[in-house]
């Protein structure tokens, strides 16, 4: 099942034509949020450790290994030999949530994730996954039942604000997106992806020229992310520049 969502997911990333149509740039803008909290919680302190302590060390760094260099195949490999001995095994089964999640296995990364939350993981590590996942499954209503816990670490109840905003986004509920943004930027006030997705609320709100400052801004602070080129292209296609839009696309592309 994997090697045939590889296979769906590099159809939808590989063919620039499917990007500029409506659905498959929207599967890409929340597959590209989703992969940019995944790449920043697999530096963080607290998977760190999490990978330290895990059972068959060997195998899930190089699981590590494998996800870091876009070898998502092998790297679902070796996480699968670690559950098959040790089902239990959380950091393991929340690592093939996000790897499924990486490739746009929604189902497969929703029903990994929820087997790690019953088995008792860290809600720091599965809620912000999971919510991409019902983010990339259109559930926005269920994307918005989960809320931040006080005690997690600022980046992570940003990024969950930031995704609620893009729930709000995706029910045209616009004021509630703003105010969603708004917390985002007020717990890290240079998130460029909560700045991305404001980028994205002016243009369902008609404001061509803010869509286009707020974006730019965004690739200021973070020019090598393709999640912005993403939204970029979005933009330019939005503000009636069609050679622009192909340019950001291909060049989120190439990231």
């Amino acid at each position: 099942p994997l090697t045939h969502q590889l296979l769906i997911s590099n159809q939808l990333m590989g063919s620039l034509h499917r990007l500029l149509g409506a659905v498959p740039v929207l599967k890409a803008l929340v597959i590209a949020i989703s992969v940019f909290f995944l790449d920043t919680a697999l530096h963080d302190p607290a998977v760190a450790k999490i990978s330290e302590s895990v059972q068959h060390a060997d195998r899930y760094a190089r699981a590590e290994r494998y996800f870091k260099k876009g070898d998502y195949t092998s790297s679902a490999i070796e996480l699968k030999n670690i559950l098959q001995k040790d089902p239990a095994n959380l950091p393991a089964r929340i690592f093939m949530g996000r790897v499924y999640l990486r490739v746009g296995a929604v189902e497969f990364a929703i029903k990994e994730l929820r087997r790690a939350r019953e088995l008792g993981g860290d809600e720091e590590l599965i809620i912000l996954p999971l919510v991409s996942a019902k983010l990339m499954d259109r559930d926005f209503k269920g994307a918005l039942s989960h809320n931040p816990n006080p005690e997690w670490s600022a980046r992570a109840r940003a990024a969950l604000y930031s995704l609620h905003g893009q729930a709000y986004i995706g029910l045209r509920k616009y004021a509630d997106a703003e105010t969603a943004l708004t917390k985002t930027l007020e717990i890290e006030p240079e998130s460029s992806m909560a700045l991305a997705a404001f980028a994205r609320l002016n243009v369902k709100l008609g404001n061509k020229d803010t869509a286009i400052s707020t974006i730019e801004t965004a690739l200021e602070l973070d020019s090598g992310n393709f999640h912005l080129w993403h939204v970029k292209g979005e933009v330019d296609r939005f503000a009636g520049q069609p050679d622009k839009a192909v340019e950001s696309f291909g060049r989120a592309l190439r990231i």
